[in-house]
């Protein structure tokens, strides 16, 4: 499991938000849905640009509905030669190497990966509106514009097929309207025969696995964590605990409000002491912070599509369950 201001671009760069027009957020909310259809429904194909300004990437992408199964393959024409190929929730990842790719197996398509609330659950937390039409790919799309209405998200423009309600182009925005990151088809088929041999994955794969709690006697339960502020929509989508050992845990939980994403990760290291990170790239910020509870060490780490400032708070108040959090724990950024 996928990634995407409103009257004009400049209107992010700090100007006060107009009051939202109900008839223009019915129009977006219908394309919305219309898209969100689209993406899991019809059966398309082509060739997707994806990145940010300073590096960009392409994707061959097909998807295909037979006999009420999603079958779906992504295959990197640049950088290392990699396919995913999904048949329902089995997903197999050919690549170059012997080791298993483990990842979240809901995540494939990178247009599909962060979609999962309806456009009215939306609207509680984005302003939306139609914008004009453009060309994208040689179809004619609608331009939706989604607008935060607080700062811990970024915005996005969705550009969306006319005639099949396919997402064509999203951009990521900034506060000032810059482009993080984009994902756009240079070239599209849609509503064509895909044949089932396409997603064939009898090649040399590995399987993706999941994230499941080993058990084994003796094995002792390390203590579950979780943020003790995450902004308002958010919801936990995905969670995963593995202990390969008594001393080694990892935690990975996934949060989304419907667009933007992100996932904290806790595990067990040997030395708290380490130095903490801050960073950025593109649309990603993460945070690395280390700390001792019940005499381990342990480093939590928030990567997410948010700005900085609410990837630092989330993982600032992260903390075991059931514990009462140490003094000075959560330092509130407002």
């Amino acid at each position: 499991m996928i990634a995407r201001l409103l009257l004009v671009i400049c209107c992010l760069s700090g100007a006060a938000h107009a009051e939202s027009d109900p008839q223009q957020e019915q129009n977006a909310r219908v394309w919305l849905d219309k898209m969100s259809r689209a993406l899991n429904e019809r059966n398309y194909q082509g060739v997707l640009i994806y990145g940010d300004p300073s590096a960009w990437d392409t994707l061959s992408i097909k998807h295909s509905v037979i006999d009420g199964t999603e079958y779906e393959k992504l295959e990197h024409l640049t950088g290392l030669p990699r396919k995913i190929i999904r048949r329902g929730h089995d997903i197999t990842c050919i690549h170059p190497g012997d080791h298993v790719v483990r990842t979240d197996p809901n995540i494939t398509n990178p247009l599909t990966q962060s979609l999962v609330l309806s456009s009215s659950e939306l609207t509680n937390l984005y302003d939306l509106q139609v914008g004009g039409h453009e060309r994208i790919a040689d179809r004619i799309a609608q331009r939706i514009n989604v607008l935060p209405k607080d700062k811990y998200r970024y915005g996005y423009s969705l550009w969306v097929d006319m005639q099949s309600g396919l997402l064509l182009r999203s951009d990521l925005l900034s506060e000032r309207g810059e482009v993080l990151e984009r994902f756009q088809f240079a070239q599209v088929e849609i509503d064509g025969d895909i044949p089932i041999s396409e997603f064939d994955d009898t090649d040399a794969g590995h399987r993706i696995e999941g994230h499941g709690l080993a058990s084994g006697t003796g094995m002792i339960q390390p203590a579950l964590w979780e943020p003790g502020w995450i902004p308002r929509g958010f919801m936990m989508t995905t969670r995963h605990e593995q202990a390969q050992a008594a001393q080694h845990h990892q935690t990975m939980v996934m949060y989304t409000d419907g667009l933007a994403a992100f996932t904290l990760f806790v595990d067990n290291i040997a030395d708290s002491r380490m130095p903490d990170m801050n960073k950025s790239w593109g649309a990603t910020a993460a945070v690395v912070r280390h700390m001792k509870f019940n005499d381990n060490g342990y480093r939590i780490t928030v990567v997410g599509e948010v700005p900085m400032a609410t990837v630092q708070k989330i993982a600032l108040s992260v903390r075991p369950m059931l514990a009462a959090v140490p003094s000075g724990l959560i330092n509130e950024l407002e």
